[in-house]
């Protein structure tokens, strides 16, 4: 049980295996995992501004700026400047950046289906319950 639980909070595993399943669309896309995390985030909410890009996904500032800036450059997003407040922006997909947005969503569902095998139902929802406790006692530890 010791040994489960040092592997689940370490995440060495879970990391290893995005990393090798993700490699393939790294590749392909020339893309950073932080690269894959917010383009999959600008799919899921058209029109974010980089804060709640980084705010949502608990990155820095930084990081998403890099990453937006070498997306764009690859045209897989696309900056959409307001008119009115040229200091407020947001992002969106290209054409090639839900092209790309497919490809990590094949890549993501194989690797789902791999995980949840042989786990029944009742098993899911107890593991999600007992997994969004965890988090709510991480987001309260750190929220101190």
């Amino acid at each position: 049980m010791n040994e489960c639980l040092n592997t689940l909070f370490l995440g060495r595993k879970f990391k290893n295996l995005l990393k090798s399943s993700f490699e393939p669309i790294r590749e392909k896309y020339d893309l950073k995992q932080t690269e894959i995390e917010v383009l999959s985030y600008l799919a899921l909410y058209p029109s974010a501004t980089s804060t709640e890009v980084y705010q949502n996904l608990n990155l820095n500032k930084g990081h998403v700026s890099q990453s937006t800036i070498h997306l764009q450059s690859l045209n897989l997003i696309a900056l959409h400047t307001n008119p009115n407040d040229k200091r407020s922006a947001t992002y969106s997909l290209t054409k090639k950046g839900k092209q790309a947005y497919d490809d990590i969503m094949k890549v993501h569902s194989v690797l789902l289906n791999s995980l949840l095998h042989n786990i029944s139902d009742k098993e899911l929802k107890s593991f999600l319950k007992t997994s969004s406790k965890i988090m709510d006692n991480i987001d309260n530890i750190l929220n101190q």
